[in-house]
């Protein structure tokens, strides 16, 4: 099992800051899906159709993703085309990936792994030292 840990590396405080403005810009289930529709390819808007947002919202989480600077834009005839900034994703991503890095956790912290009391013989079930007959902690 990977979590996340915070750490002492050398990510800024501007730099957290900046991230932190553009986790805003992400916000919303459309967003992510945009990004992850970019993320596979440069885009125009029409091919986003697969994504079943309305168009007009289309353009609005498109126009502030833009304004976010993760999302640029190209034109190309009467077409324009999306794609993701890769300069701007890498400023975005690594203070985060710097401040959050990854652990393992141990069996102990694992989903189902915690158990209150340990069983005494004579004791209900599930009851343990610290627990006092009747107080029902462990019933």
């Amino acid at each position: 099992m990977i979590a996340l840990q915070l750490t002492t590396n050398t990510a800024t405080t501007t730099d957290l800051q900046h991230s932190l403005s553009m986790l805003k810009a992400l916000t919303g289930g459309e967003r992510l899906r945009i990004i992850e529709a970019l993320m596979k390819a440069e885009t125009c808007v029409c091919d986003l159709d697969h994504l079943g947002i309305e168009p007009a919202l289309l353009s609005y989480h498109l126009r502030k993703l833009r304004e976010s600077g993760l999302v640029r834009t190209r034109r190309d005839a009467q077409w324009i085309y999306y794609s993701i900034d890769p300069d701007a994703w890498r400023a975005f991503a690594t203070p985060l990936a710097t401040f959050f890095g990854t652990i393992d956790l141990p069996p102990e912290a694992a989903y189902g792994a915690g158990q209150r009391c340990e069983p005494i013989s004579g004791d209900a079930p599930g009851c343990g030292p610290d627990c006092a007959p009747g107080s029902g902690c462990c019933s």
